[in-house]
């Protein structure tokens, strides 16, 4: 290998390991920081050991050396080529200036021939755990000495404290840096949580408000149906009895020579007449009971448990407590759904002999409750059970009422509905 190259190869080493100390330097983030006593006394503490008068704690950046800490000095920083510390940086331990004036390197040095003066200098590097140096603590006095060997060791190791309390320090502020770093994290995690929540919410009260408007679009259409089938198919079918009783009337005036069997064919129609009008008011009534609009919510429940019994042989009871509290529209519909749904489940589905409902009202608070003795159940274990609890619970949530279910397999199940009656609702049909 050439000379020129070795010297190529040196000069690009050299240039590459003065990045490296630069990087690890501004890794340390020190420069241009406030004093510190933790260096401003190991400084101290060098000049006495020492006994000189200036004592200094330097950097090294790119341009200039920079006094971290200083003793018996005023100014701040000189530049680089002009620094003792620059030889001792390239030091593997001490170096030591007996005399400047008559060291070729600095006997022209404007720090030696002018301010502060410097004749003897005695600097420690300040290397790092992985090997750079960036700096050096160093004592200077401005006539010519030598350091006694116990001077020399106590420096040393004040050297190697500025550079644990360095390293000290960068742990610090990294661990500083971590606990900000993760409460910016958790502070946006609660930002976005609080987000996502405040869409649950906004998602959940659409829902309920769809839900309802179904639920009131769905009653509204019940109670036209019901209305419908009352007053048009009811009176339609009151008018064919009618009609029928005075064709019977008309035949009896007339001899039937003939066919004899036509009073008795009228008989039978009129008998499926009555039949088909019976069944049309229950579908009315099942439908919207007119006496839920006209007398209220217990008359209503009331007669909802009558024909539960006519029809399936349930016994029972309807227990009231106290004076009703004024409910609106919605409110009293709700109520009732719930109650018919329970109702409902309880002959589908409970197998019990009994079914028993108190209605504890209150000026302020509603409370109804729904026991049977049947088998009880596990929602999860039946799914046509489940949807009616799901659209019972829907119709509680849409008025603000509480609903809660205790039920076992074997001991029967028990419903409780609780509502604070208000004038407002967001259930209210329009």
């Amino acid at each position: 290998m050439s000379t020129q190259q070795t010297e190529y190869d040196s000069i690009t080493d050299s240039a590459s390991d003065e990045a490296a100390r630069l990087a690890a330097l501004a890794r340390y983030e020190i420069l241009d920081t406030p004093a510190e006593p933790e260096y401003d006394d190991l400084v101290q503490l060098a000049a006495r050991v020492c006994g000189t008068p200036i004592a200094l704690m330097t950097l090294l950046d790119d341009t200039r050396q920079w006094f971290k800490s200083r003793v018996g000095l005023a100014i701040e920083q000189t530049p680089r080529e002009v620094a003792f510390c620059d030889h001792a940086i390239r030091e593997s331990a001490l170096l030591e200036i007996q005399d400047a004036w008559a060291d070729p390197r600095f006997s022209q040095n404007p720090l030696v021939t002018g301010e502060p003066r410097i004749r003897f200098y005695a600097g420690v590097p300040l290397r790092t755990p992985d090997g750079h140096a960036l700096g050096s603590l160093c004592v200077i006095d401005r006539q010519a000495r030598t350091l006694q060997a116990d001077q020399r060791v106590a420096l040393a190791i004040l050297a190697r404290q500025v550079v644990g309390q360095l390293e000290l320090r960068h742990a610090l502020r990294k661990a500083q840096q971590e606990v900000a770093r993760r409460h910016a994290a958790e502070a946006s995690l609660q930002t976005l949580n609080r987000s996502l929540e405040e869409r649950v919410e906004a998602r959940t009260r659409a829902l309920h408000a769809l839900s309802a408007r179904l639920q009131s679009i769905r009653e509204d259409e019940r109670t036209r149906i019901s209305r419908e089938i009352h007053d048009d198919l009811g009176q339609r079918l009151t008018a064919l009895k009618m009609d029928l009783k005075l064709l019977g009337q008309d035949l009896a005036s007339v001899p039937l020579a003939h066919d004899s069997s036509i009073p008795a064919d009228l008989d039978a129609i009129s008998g499926l007449v009555d039949t088909t009008l019976k069944s049309v008011r229950r579908i009315a009534q099942e439908l919207r009971p007119d006496v839920l609009d006209a007398l209220g919510l217990v008359p209503g429940i009331e007669w909802l448990l009558q024909d539960m019994q006519s029809r399936s042989g349930l016994n029972g009871e309807v227990v009231t407590d106290g004076p009703m509290p004024q409910l609106n529209d919605a409110q009293t519909t709700a109520v009732f759904r719930i109650v018919q749904e329970a109702v409902t489940n309880v002959v589908r589905h409970a197998d019990a002999s009994r079914v028993d409902i108190r209605v504890s009202a209150r000026p302020t608070a509603l409370d109804i409750s729904i026991h049977d003795d049947g088998r009880g159940f596990r929602i999860d274990d039946n799914s046509d059970l489940s949807l009616g609890v799901l659209g019972m619970r829907e119709r509680a949530a849409a008025i603000n009422a509480a609903l809660v279910f205790n039920s076992q397999p074997g001991q029967g199940t028990r419903v409780h509905l609780s509502l604070k009656p208000g004038p407002d609702s967001d259930t209210s049909r329009d």
